[in-house]
């Protein structure tokens, strides 16, 4: 789980893998993030809000040996930006 500035968004990262985020005062739903892609071990935004950043286990995630994988978003368009793989 990873708050957004201010507190108002919530970034969960569910056992099934999704990027979700969330409207933190009203415990609603706001969208599913594209291209999570497995299940991950970590999430946190940016203090500015515009980006944010989630680690995967390439391992668990089917990916080749036991590194993790880190992907970044731009939260303009909900697209991933940049992908890093970390062995």
């Amino acid at each position: 789980l990873a708050f957004g500035p201010g507190g108002k968004e919530l970034l969960a990262a569910p056992a099934d893998g999704k990027l979700e985020l969330w409207d933190a005062a009203k415990a609603g739903f706001l969208r599913e993030v594209p291209g999570a892609g497995g299940p991950l071990l970590a999430a946190a935004l940016s203090p500015d809000g515009k980006q944010f950043a989630a680690v995967g286990s390439l391992a668990v995630a089917g990916g080749p040996g036991g590194g993790s994988q880190v992907t970044v978003w731009d939260t303009a368009s909900w697209e991933p930006v940049r992908t890093v793989a970390v062995e």
